[in-house]
């Protein structure tokens, strides 16, 4: 085993419990938890990366038995991933630029030769935050340690906001680095570098009825002035109500949303607030008239219970989405979340950024990461930012 996280908690107050308690740890071929107090309903998911995997070899992961309902059972639960993705072809982001942090090696095979200009750099580091970009993270980290078994990488994905506030809380002597959907400039004291283009996208479930998104329908929608689906296709048979599954506010892809799609740039427009705990039913301090929005933690959490709530909508990364089943994209303005389209207009989209304290000297398993070329970013506008012309 290479690393291993603990993820989508349920409910979302457990994160806070399980970074009191000590770490998760790696013994061989055993996981070792700490002990915490599960009530029921209460989950949480593990990730675990495996070495081992051979050039040009298939490699099948037979799962004999699950934690379920306080006992272990070899029911068969639903997949949320298809198992021909288990591996994660390809990144989630559209990658703007060269990472040289030997986190990120793109399209990179394991015990093959090490790619030229790629050294080995043995040590440990940990890398937490953007759960949209933790596939592409947590796949590279992988493949890294399978070119360098000296180097151990742990990916986590606890949120944007919450990885930068751990890479604070660690200190500037710790091998941490966070990654974040955006610029935070609440954290000073950290150096932000742009790392890749992450393009965003609306996901429902398969029965809603629609294909496409204007603007004005997106932020009634996820301001809450639009409640039941006719509002938006002008239908009247179309008389589901809209539930709307969104991130909570700690998410890199909220903020996101909020900044260039519900706002403008340097006025950022809040997502309705939380008024249901399971995604379908209003809690009961709220009446009819207002809409039905839930927040939950990873876009792992959000894909799932869209795909499994008829009348959802949500918003997540565009490699997730396309990995889940039983969800549909949806455009915004007749526009998909292409390299293209992004040049053309397509508005739901951010630079990911990898923070550290300063600058990481070489030796390290973290150096110093190139700066996009100036054509690749959004510019500084109004506190905001305007999409430049983009090369891949």
């Amino acid at each position: 085993m290479i690393s291993v996280d603990a993820t989508d908690f349920e409910p979302s107050e457990l994160q806070r419990v399980m970074r009191g308690l000590p770490d998760i740890a790696i013994d061989d071929d055993l996981v070792k938890l700490p002990m915490i107090g599960l009530e029921p309903g209460h989950s949480f998911k593990l990730v675990i990366v495996l070495s081992g995997t051979l050039a040009d070899v298939k490699q099948k992961v037979e799962v004999d038995g699950e934690l379920r309902d306080g006992q272990i059972t070899t029911r068969q639960g639903r997949e949320r991933i298809r198992p021909d993705t288990l591996f994660w072809g390809g990144l989630t982001a559209i990658c703007a630029g060269a990472f040289a942090v030997v986190l990120l090696l793109n399209n990179v095979t394991p015990f093959t030769k090490l790619p030229q200009g790629i050294a080995c750099v043995p040590g440990a580091l940990t890398a937490e935050g953007s759960s949209a970009f933790g596939r592409a993270a947590t796949d590279l980290a992988g493949a890294y340690g399978a070119y360098c078994p000296a180097a151990s990488i742990k990916v986590r994905t606890p949120g944007s906001r919450e990885g930068l506030q751990r890479l604070v809380d660690a200190g500037s002597q710790a091998r941490q680095l966070a990654l974040a959907d955006g610029r935070f400039d609440e954290f000073p004291q950290l150096v932000p570098e742009p790392l890749a283009i992450v393009p965003f996208t609306f996901v429902v479930s398969d029965n809603v009825p629609i294909d496409t998104l204007s603007l004005v329908d997106a932020r009634r929608i996820f301001t809450g002035s639009a409640r039941i689906w006719s509002d938006v296709t002008g239908n009247p048979s179309d008389t589901g109500e809209i539930r709307v599954v969104g991130r909570s506010t700690t998410s890199g892809t909220r903020r996101t949303l909020e900044q260039y799609v519900l706002g403008a740039p340097g006025s950022p427009v809040r997502q309705a607030g939380a008024t249901s705990d399971s995604c379908r039913d209003r809690r009961p301090e709220f009446t009819d008239r207002q809409p039905i929005v839930c927040e939950l933690g990873s876009t792992a959490d959000l894909i799932d219970r869209v795909s499994t709530l008829d009348d959802s909508i949500g918003y997540a990364d565009v490699s997730d989405v396309e990995q889940a089943t039983g969800v549909k994209k949806i455009t915004l303005e007749h526009r998909n979340p292409t390299l293209e389209d992004i040049r053309a207009g397509y508005q739901f989209w951010t630079v990911e950024y990898v923070y550290t304290y300063s600058r990481p000297e070489p030796g390290i398993p973290a150096r110093r990461v190139p700066r996009l070329p100036a054509d690749r970013r959004r510019s500084q506008q109004d506190g905001g930012f305007r999409v430049l012309r983009l090369r891949r």
